[in-house]
C-alpha cells in the first residue's frame, strides 16, 4: 500500500462551493481542527534544533548560537492595518541576499548580530539569548502585522530592529533593480523560525518529499529526507515516484489564486485522479477547507470530475 499525503490549501477553490460539495461527495471526509499552517508545522521533527537552526544547517553555517529568519514580504498599509503579503516571488535571489546580508552586517555591527545569505531569504545568528517568540510567516500572511509582533522581555529591542528594516528597504537599491526587472517590491522582512518543534517523532525520515516550501528543503536535508522541489512558477506538475511506499506532497501557494495557479490546481486533481484509480493507493487530501478527505476511486465520483474538466 502506498500512502500519499497531499497538502493543497486553495485546490478546492477552483470549483464553486456547490460544485465542491457535489464532487466530494463521493470521498469519505473528517473534520480536521487545525488550519492548514498548523498541519504543515506537525510535519517538523522533534529536535534540539529551531527552524532557522535548519535553514543554517542547509546552508552549511549553523552553530550553537541562536538563529532566526528574515524572509522577504510586502507590506500592504491602510491607514493603521498593514497586512503581511508573501508569496514565491518575494524570494531572494543569490546577488540579492549576499548584498542584503553585506549592508545588514554593516549596520549592525555593534549589536553583536550576524546575517548570512540564506536560500532566498536572509539568516540572523546572535550569540545572545533571543527574549523573545515569534509568530511563523505562514500563519500571518494575508493578516495583519501589528497582531503577530514579536513578544517577550526583549520585544521592544526587536519592534525597532523591523521598522529599521522597513526604512532600509524603503530606499534599498535592490528595489530599483526588481522593479527594473518587473518583480515584486520589498518592504520588510519577516523575523521568525526560532521556536523548537514539539512532536514526537519526524515522518520525513526516509520518506520522500515534494513541495515548494524552501524551510520543508531544509528539514528534509537535515533528515535525509529525499526532496523534489515543484515548479516555483506553476508550469508543471512533478512525476511522482509512485513505487515508493509513503511520500508527502505540500503545495502552498494554490492560495494565491492567480489564472495560473488555478490552471495547476487542475492539473494536480487529474494527477490524483490517476493515482488514486489504484486500489494499492491510498490518498489523504487536505485541500484547505477544514476537512481531510480519504480519496476513493469511485465511478460516480469520475464521472462528476469528467463533467468539470469538460465545462
Amino acid at each position: 500500500m502506498t500512502a500519499i499525503t497531499c497538502i493543497m490549501p486553495g485546490l478546492c477553490s477552483i470549483f464553486s462551493a456547490a460544485d465542491w460539495q457535489l464532487l466530494s461527495k463521493s470521498w469519505q471526509k473528517s473534520p480536521f481542527a487545525l488550519d492548514y499552517p498548523q498541519l504543515i508545522a506537525s510535519l517538523w521533527p522533534v529536535e534540539q534544533f529551531s527552524l532557522a537552526h535548519y535553514a543554517a544547517h542547509y546552508c552549511q553555517i549553523a552553530n550553537e548560537n541562536h538563529w532566526l529568519k528574515l524572509t522577504p514580504i510586502s507590506l500592504n498599509c491602510d491607514q493603521a492595518v498593514c497586512i503581511v503579503q508573501h508569496s514565491k516571488t518575494h524570494r531572494l535571489d543569490a546577488f540579492e541576499a549576499q548584498q542584503l546580508a553585506q549592508d545588514l552586517n554593516q549596520l549592525y555591527q555593534t549589536d553583536g548580530l550576524k546575517f548570512h545569505a540564506g536560500d532566498g531569504e536572509i539568516l540572523l545568528e546572535t550569540a545572545v539569548e533571543l527574549g523573545i517568540t515569534t509568530t511563523p510567516l505562514y500563519q500571518v500572511i494575508n493578516h495583519n502585522l501589528a497582531s503577530h509582533l514579536p513578544q517577550g522581555k526583549n520585544k521592544n529591542y526587536w519592534y525597532k530592529f523591523l521598522t529599521e528594516l522597513q526604512m532600509l528597504l524603503h530606499q534599498h537599491p535592490l528595489n530599483a533593480l526588481r522593479a527594473d526587472s518587473s518583480r515584486v517590491l520589498l518592504n520588510g522582512l519577516w523575523l521568525w523560525g526560532e521556536t523548537k518543534s514539539t512532536l514526537l517523532n519526524s515522518p520525513f525520515i526516509g520518506q520522500t518529499l515534494y513541495s515548494d516550501n524552501t524551510w520543508l528543503k531544509h528539514v528534509a536535508k537535515f533528515f535525509s529526507a529525499e526532496f523534489h522541489c515543484l515548479n516555483p512558477d506553476f508550469l508543471q506538475i512533478p512525476k511522482l515516484k509512485l513505487e515508493q511506499q509513503n511520500f508527502f506532497v505540500v503545495e502552498t501557494f494554490l492560495y494565491e489564486q492567480t489564472h495560473q495557479s488555478q490552471i495547476y490546481a487542475k492539473q494536480w486533481l487529474d494527477l490524483l485522479i490517476t493515482i488514486s484509480a489504484k486500489p494499492s493507493h491510498k490518498i489523504m487530501l487536505y485541500p484547505g477547507d477544514g476537512y481531510c478527505y480519504h480519496l476513493q476511486h469511485t465511478q460516480t465520483f469520475w464521472q462528476r470530475l469528467a463533467k468539470f474538466f469538460s465545462s
